[in-house]
């Protein structure tokens, strides 16, 4: 989330609303996978409160897709929340809804607090690769690890230090 909240703070609003014309190239602008990796992140934060977390119940808030400045407050919001969140005090345990499960409103999974937030890490990183590869064929520079996973950054490190 963080490294989101640095790239609005570093793009501008022009790139931040540009809608390709490839389908399968542009896949949406670049707000529109914010606003989509936030308010699954949202979703999880409301879910925890009642111990049942619907990614399909997000709220689609086309202002986030939009409005950078509004996105960066919501990012920042957001951060806050998840950097105040007290995992042992919250109780571990939650009841996740797959998505598209044969039209089974009422089928939960079983899952937990820790690993959600493993989700919504590589659900957001998958994004972020999404974002990056947008803005690089816009011609922005972003840093080499934008979109990255973190244990593939650690292996090229460790590939980088053999080598040298």
């Amino acid at each position: 989330m963080r490294q989101g909240a640095d790239l609005l703070g570093a793009i501008d609003d022009g790139l931040y609303t540009k809608a390709g014309t490839n389908v399968y190239t542009d896949g949406g602008a670049v707000g529109g996978h914010f606003r989509h990796c936030l308010e699954f992140v949202n979703c999880f934060l409301t879910g925890i409160e009642n111990g049942r977390v619907d990614y399909d119940k997000r709220a689609r808030n086309h202002q986030l897709e939009t409005c950078r400045e509004y996105a960066i407050a919501e990012f920042t919001r957001t951060i806050q929340v998840l950097e105040n969140l007290r995992l042992f005090e919250t109780g571990n345990a939650l009841l996740v809804k797959p998505e598209d499960i044969a039209g089974d409103e009422d089928y939960w999974c079983a899952s937990s607090i820790e690993r959600e937030l493993e989700f919504l890490q590589s659900h957001t990183i998958h994004h972020y690769a999404l974002i990056g590869f947008k803005l690089r064929t816009s011609g922005f520079a972003l840093p080499a690890d934008f979109g990255v996973a973190p244990s593939t950054v650690r292996f090229w490190k460790q590939k980088n230090s053999a080598a040298s």
